[in-house]
Parts: C-alpha cells; structure tokens; sequence
C-alpha cells in the first residue's frame, strides 16, 4: 500500500511540474494557412521556346 501512495505521489509531482511547464511556456503564433499572404504557391514563369536561328 505505501508503494501505490509513493507511486500516486510521484505522478501528482510530475503532472504538477508539467502543468508549471505548460503554463510558464510563451504562446505560438497563429500559423498562417495557405490562403494567407505569403505562403501561396509563387507562379513560375512561363518558359519561353525560342526557336533556332537561322542564317
């Protein structure tokens, strides 16, 4: 029974720990989804086919 109660104890410290971990970590910025400026798709340019001179 006193290991259960150490065992018990022993998560309650860890989880109390974690959560000052959690809550001492700064906020993440909001991602910006694709449809946001700046993370489209860039178009590439078109190539241009240049035909061969001739003399």
């Amino acid at each position: 029974m006193a290991t259960e109660k150490q065992e018990v104890d022993h998560l309650e410290v860890v989880a109390e720990e974690f959560t000052k971990e959690i809550e001492n970590m700064s906020q993440l910025e909001p991602r910006l989804s694709p449809d946001e400026h700046g993370l489209r798709e860039a178009p590439q340019p078109k190539k241009i086919k240049s035909k061969p001179k001739t003399s």
